[in-house]
């Protein structure tokens, strides 16, 4: 598909350099894992050697996927970007005539092949190649990927391959925020500084907008509940974006005051958003 000509507002920013640098930490500098491939495949070997702890589960994605699933059709031949362990995979390739996955991680592949052999999907094929660097022999009805698009520095160019490998629909799935209530409220209340994410859904549509795509967009309502064995481990896990120091006892009630006990676990319930974007 020809990229349309830009004629829409004119912006001061350039959105796709604001991608890269939300790829950076606090000193500029991009991790080794953004860096080297090689580190990347190392994450994924040692996340399957463990137990995922920290990885959105079915459930909690459960209404992203659904609604992912309700724009593909049957007939459709689609070719999915970073499958990470398979939390759409599986169901897309339920519901499509064939599903193909591409990702630069070998542990990746071999994990969700060997997924979907246990669940009886044989309507899978698996290419091993970074997402940049893959030529299309085979056209696809669908291209898409859920928040796979961590280490891609060149965001436009993506969005172009995307929309010339798919002939019907191409969609862009993200989990986004808002941060933890807590955070929110130690930020504006107390001025506390807090290590937020620096790319969001919104840089991607407005690169899209920039290239004269004019994408639907979805937002959908998601929650998770974050459940801690003690008090020390709940304080623990939710002061790590604090930026410098801080009251304890004012921070604990933040987050107590957010938190329910059940059966004598500490249960912290997180309401946050998935995203849709499709064109």
């Amino acid at each position: 598909m020809e990229i349309n000509m830009y004629l829409g507002c004119k912006f001061n920013l350039d959105f796709n350099k604001l991608w890269l640098e939300g790829m950076k930490d606090g000193e500029g500098q991009l991790s080794e894992r953004m860096k080297k491939d090689e580190e990347e495949e190392k994450f994924w070997q040692d996340f399957f050697n463990k137990n995922r702890k920290g990885a959105l589960g079915d459930k909690e994605i459960a209404p992203l996927r659904e609604r992912l699933v309700g724009l593909l059709n049957k007939d459709y031949n689609v070719l999915e970007i970073g499958p990470g362990w398979g939390n759409y995979s599986y169901a897309i390739a339920e519901k499509v005539k064939k599903l193909t996955c591409i990702d630069i991680s070998k542990a990746v592949i071999n994990f969700v092949g060997s997924e979907a052999e246990k669940r009886n999907i044989f309507n899978m094929e698996f290419i091993h190649s970074k997402f940049e660097d893959f030529h299309a022999k085979d056209s696809y009805d669908v291209v898409l990927g859920v928040n796979c698009f961590y280490r891609m520095k060149d965001m436009r160019n993506v969005i172009q391959k995307m929309t010339s490998c798919g002939k019907n629909l191409r969609i862009i799935g993200m989990t986004s925020g808002p941060d933890r209530p807590h955070y929110l409220e130690l930020h504006e209340k107390v001025g506390y500084e807090i290590d937020s994410p620096r790319r969001d859904y919104i840089h991607i549509y407005n690169i899209l907008y920039e290239m004269g795509l004019y994408p639907n967009v979805e937002v959908v309502d998601l929650k998770r509940d974050f459940v801690y064995e003690s008090h020390e481990e709940l304080i623990k896990d939710n002061v790590k974006k604090i930026l410098g120091k801080y009251d304890l006892k004012e921070v604990e009630k933040s987050i107590l005051k957010r938190v329910k006990i059940n059966d004598g676990k500490y249960v912290y319930a997180h309401e946050f958003k998935g995203i849709l974007i499709y064109w």
